[in-house]
């Protein structure tokens, strides 16, 4: 009985001293949750499994051929096909600004899970045997005190098993994506990365 009082205390003193936030809006939360209701619903509603593997919005299923939409079809990216967890808008977009922007590595939990869980539903990905993530330019490193990319493979290595590999190194700078439109963006990441030697 008084280790339960004491417990409900020290809770309510860790609660004065640092209040529970919601990640994406900051608002004071009670529960236990990384999340407030309202962004919880808001973040449920970005997650459709009916998107383009190419550019990644999101598409009715009947409009999808080849994994592609209309818009898509005719081009030829450089990669197979991308996956994404949500729509980047609403609490996805604001819970992925904090992680970088606003210096909260701790996010990477959540973001890592979301990610592992997207991994356990995709038979596509079951032949993945590394996480490799995109390297960050030092100067954004030194600024945030962390590399998102990797902290988010390393939760993935923890979630499936699978390791990191540090298999790409930054050849030139790039602009940073979120000041560049969505056609800008494949430019300027083309040729900016490369194979790691050794």
């Amino acid at each position: 009985m008084l280790k339960t009082t004491l417990s409900y205390c020290a809770a309510g003193a860790l609660d004065l001293l640092f209040p529970r936030v919601c990640a994406a809006c900051c608002i004071r939360i009670r529960e236990p949750a990384a999340l407030c209701t309202d962004c919880a619903v808001r973040l449920a509603a970005q997650i459709n499994p009916s998107y383009c593997g190419c550019c990644g919005e999101d598409v009715g299923p009947f409009l999808l051929r080849d994994g592609r939409c209309p818009q898509c079809r005719n081009s030829r990216p450089g990669y197979a096909r991308m996956y994404r967890v949500a729509r980047y808008a609403d609490a996805m977009r604001d819970l992925i600004l904090r992680f970088k922007y606003g210096r909260e590595p701790t996010l990477d939990a959540m973001l890592g899970d979301l990610l592992a869980d997207l991994v356990a539903g995709c038979r596509e990905l079951d032949g993945v045997t590394a996480w490799v993530p995109i390297p960050s330019p030092r100067r954004r490193i030194w600024q945030r005190g962390f590399q998102p990319t990797r902290l988010l493979a390393d939760r993935l290595s923890l979630r499936t098993g699978r390791p990191r590999c540090d298999a790409l190194r930054l050849i030139r700078r790039v602009t940073p994506q979120k000041l560049l439109h969505r056609d800008e963006r494949t430019a300027n990441i083309h040729g900016a990365f490369g194979v790691r030697r050794g």
